[in-house]
């Protein structure tokens, strides 16, 4: 390995390990802590149910039912709104024949032989109002991590390395809260999404689209991809947020050693990515990159 590599390869671990501190604190911040006990009590929602809050309200970012703003978040909602319909599971209650053991044969009554499932039997519309609908105490604030930043000529080294890999990078109207979505061969990027937003998604085609044998859990692959863009913009000094990714990587539960534990993962995209870029551009290593 020659000194450039060696160089590259410390400035790139450097990097990583900056990250899995900055997530450690991040998830520990009064802002952060404060707005997940409020993102708690917001339902996650189907994505058929989110295909039908976008078709009837694109404009929504919160939403819930109309007891639900009053009694969780102290909130009303405006005299004279029009609700979002969804759908709620209808629920049916079975009983299942318990298998017990002879050793607890003795404890369990005839009235406690059956356990109880629920069981969904069918479907009702049910109506949930967006946030903009409301009046009343604020949601805590919302740690940043989403990037705007944008670098024209390392995006556009990005789009000539993706191509090159048989990747199309397509404009996206919207992406269901998202930035940018990697689909194997194509990746969908918000017009507003920063630079950064488009490294993430490569690396997603990079190290998971590309072997999907691994079968990684979901949490993992987007440790490696924020951590990969995080790396990337952090070599070639583009405009980013410092602490958005570890906002982004804190939401997905990821802690230090999450992070360290994929470290070659991240080191072998981090370095592909950086290296096809100074060679289609013909970039030279930034003063003090890393």
């Amino acid at each position: 390995m020659d000194d450039k590599s060696k160089t590259l390869i410390a400035s790139i671990e450097e990097a990583i390990k900056a990250l899995a501190q900055e997530t450690d604190e991040a998830k520990i911040s009064s802002v952060f802590l404060s707005f997940m006990d409020g993102m708690r009590r917001f339902h996650n929602y189907s994505f058929y149910n989110q295909i039908l809050i976008y078709l009837q309200r694109p404009s929504a970012t919160q939403v819930a039912g109309f007891v639900d703003w009053q009694k969780k978040f102290s909130r009303t909602v405006n005299k004279g709104e029009k609700g979002i319909a969804i759908l709620a599971p209808i629920l049916a209650k079975y009983a299942v024949q318990r298998k017990s053991t002879q050793e607890d044969a003795e404890v369990i009554s005839s009235e406690t032989d059956n356990l109880y499932v629920n069981r969904c039997i069918g479907f009702r519309v049910v109506y949930v109002f967006d946030i903009s609908q409301t009046e009343g105490k604020p949601l805590p604030e919302e740690p940043n991590w989403h990037d705007t930043g944008k670098d024209p000529i390392i995006e556009a080294a990005l789009k000539t390395f993706a191509q090159s890999k048989g990747i199309r990078v397509e404009e996206a109207v919207y992406l269901f809260g998202a930035d940018g979505l990697s689909k194997g061969g194509l990746i969908k990027i918000l017009p507003e999404a920063g630079t950064r937003t488009l490294v993430h998604e490569l690396a997603h085609e990079l190290l998971h689209w590309k072997y999907p044998d691994l079968k990684l859990p979901a949490k993992i692959e987007e440790i490696e991809a924020d951590s990969t863009a995080y790396v990337v913009a952090n070599y070639f000094h583009l405009t980013q947020d410092q602490i958005a990714s570890p906002n982004y990587l804190a939401l997905k539960n990821a802690s230090s050693e999450d992070i360290l534990s994929c470290m070659n993962r991240i080191r072998s995209a981090s370095k592909e990515i950086i290296e096809a870029v100074e060679a289609i551009k013909g970039l030279h290593v930034p003063e003090g990159a890393g």
